[in-house]
């Protein structure tokens, strides 16, 4: 008798509309900063095909084609995961690379490291100058 009315408890707690997002805030606290990491990952991508065209998404599927086999070379090569890299390309350029005005250039919009950042000491005997 108790495991039925536990059961029924259950059931009607499963029911109402407050319960997916307290079991959502739960599976957050439990899985930790992945969990979260995931969740907010998951809404963005949710909220940038609500808002997008089809028909420019497929064109940008369509660009992207070319780029697919070099960028899962070096995705190997530097053990990043490939649909990282073409959502960067996909992001900083919509796979149409070109010079931009704030000085990006190609594909994932590379921009020059600072001139300062050249100028490193090649010793430790030269840090004391450096800085």
């Amino acid at each position: 008798m108790l495991a039925l009315g536990i059961a029924l408890a259950a059931g009607w707690f499963a029911l109402q509309d407050e319960y997916g997002r307290d079991l959502g805030n739960f599976r957050t606290l439990v899985g930790g900063m992945q969990e979260a990491e995931r969740v907010t990952l998951a809404h963005q991508v949710y909220a940038s095909y609500r808002r997008s065209d089809l028909s420019q998404a497929q064109r940008l599927l369509e660009r992207a084609r070319p780029y697919l086999p070099p960028v899962q070379e070096a995705a190997g090569a530097y053990g990043i995961d490939t649909d990282v890299l073409m959502g960067v390309g996909a992001t900083e350029s919509s796979f149409l690379p070109r010079d931009s005005k704030d000085g990006g250039r190609g594909l994932f919009q590379i921009t020059a490291p600072p001139k300062r950042r050249w100028n490193w000491p090649r010793s430790v005997w030269e840090w004391s100058s450096w800085i």
